[in-house]
């Protein structure tokens, strides 16, 4: 909540979903520029998350969200292609400048 909180408030469009699984389904039919996510999640990791998106749609921007007992899943996550590491707990303003690099990578990415 805190998080579609935050990026609300700067007017970003936000949907959510309650597990890995319904994200999945969720990117399958729309079209996404950025996914948060956890790497703890019910159903289907951030991880496995991370897997789907960049085989099937790639130019999406992931940022996962982590903690400290978590090392081994962020190397994965960093070698498949994971644009930003937030690590838990974070401040808002870490949340913000994670989205802002992906908006400005995918804005690169887009013209070129």
């Amino acid at each position: 909540e805190l998080i579609i909180d935050i990026l609300v408030a700067k007017k970003f469009d936000v949907k959510e979903a309650e597990n890995g699984k319904r994200a999945q389904s969720m990117i399958a039919i729309q079209d996404f520029h950025i996914v948060i996510t956890d790497i703890k999640m019910p159903l289907l990791n951030g991880i496995e998350l991370l897997h789907y998106v960049k085989r099937t749609k790639p130019k999406i921007n992931v940022i996962l969200m982590t903690g400290f007992s978590e090392v081994t899943e962020t190397q994965e996550a960093y070698e498949l292609g994971a644009r930003e590491f937030l690590l838990k707990p974070f401040r808002k303003e870490d949340l913000l400048a994670a989205v802002e690099k992906c908006i400005s990578f995918f804005r690169k990415q887009s013209a070129g």
